[in-house]
């Protein structure tokens, strides 16, 4: 927030106002302008110390009166947390992956197919695409841009899988699968060579979860979330390290997107056009109903 109150004065708006926008207005439109959004006897002293109104850099943060950071460092004591250990490695398929398990049958040889087009990092369109299946499975085209997304039920541990395409994503990639996606936070594999998608797969299922990129059947990247499959147990600044790796190694491989995996965990997240997938299939989300792969 501190980056968008620079923004904001770079632009021409006043400090104040500025500051204002992110301060008081917030808590006036949520109606806690009696607890929150500014300095006063009876409120909670929740605030934050900066060198100078035009540079806004902050020096430091107090919550409750308290300081929990001063010049870019947490001063918040940790104590260790003891997991549950039924939510350590609790992410389960109801089956063996291997390569072939990413094999798409195809019911005719030249079928039309319908593939997620990412319009934006967050946003897809529906396209329909005719592509060639003379082996009698449809494979990703890497070199046109159309991967592969199989999504697994860890819920109910179904063996069914859910098969779409994606286009768009711009990364010439192996595979990259990750645990963490809205809303599912299930195992979720995309990419150009069913070997390698494998090998992802059963990597993060080894890990317990986490994010994965590999290619040519060697991990690249590779964070591990054992927790639910969605959380680390290592350091917050180690996980964000990994995680800036994981972007960048993606963008070098051809993504336009300044944050790749951001789009691979939107595509099961059905309140946002247009067409999405999750561990039921293939959902056309403006109408909330499953739609088939193969169109007519």
């Amino acid at each position: 927030m501190d980056h968008v109150v620079r923004r904001a004065i770079t632009l021409g708006l006043a400090p104040m106002q500025a500051l204002q926008a992110v301060t008081l207005n917030p808590a006036t439109y949520s109606g806690l302008e009696r607890e929150i959004g500014g300095i006063a006897p009876g409120r909670f002293a929740d605030f934050v110390l900066i060198d100078d109104l035009e540079r806004c850099h902050v020096r430091e943060v107090l919550v409750g009166g308290k300081a929990v950071a001063r010049d870019g460092e947490s001063t918040v004591q940790h104590n260790a947390v003891e997991l549950p250990v039924k939510m350590l490695h609790s992410l389960h398929v109801g089956m063996s992956i291997t390569s072939e398990t990413f094999k798409v049958a195809s019911p005719v040889a030249a079928p039309k197919i319908r593939v997620m087009e990412l319009v934006n990092q967050t946003i897809t369109a529906e396209s329909i695409v005719q592509v060639p299946a003379q082996s009698g499975f449809v494979a990703a085209n890497r070199q046109d841009d159309i991967l592969k997304v199989a999504m697994f039920d860890r819920h109910h541990q179904s063996p069914q899988i859910a098969f779409g395409f994606l286009k768009g994503f711009g990364a010439k990639v192996g595979a990259v699968g990750l645990t963490t996606n809205l809303d599912e936070n299930a195992l979720l594999i995309v990419g150009s060579d069913d070997r390698d998608m494998a090998r992802c797969a059963n990597a993060l299922l080894e890990a317990g979860g986490g994010i994965s990129i590999v290619e040519g059947e060697e991990i690249l990247e590779m964070l591990e979330f054992p927790f639910g499959g969605i959380f680390s147990p290592q350091p917050w600044r180690q996980v964000g390290s990994g995680l800036r790796r994981v972007q960048e190694r993606l963008r070098e491989m051809g993504s336009s997107f300044d944050k790749p995996i951001f789009a691979l965990s939107f595509l099961p997240f059905v309140t946002l056009p247009a067409l999405r997938i999750t561990a039921r299939g293939l959902i056309r989300a403006k109408e909330r109903r499953v739609v088939p792969l193969f169109a007519d």
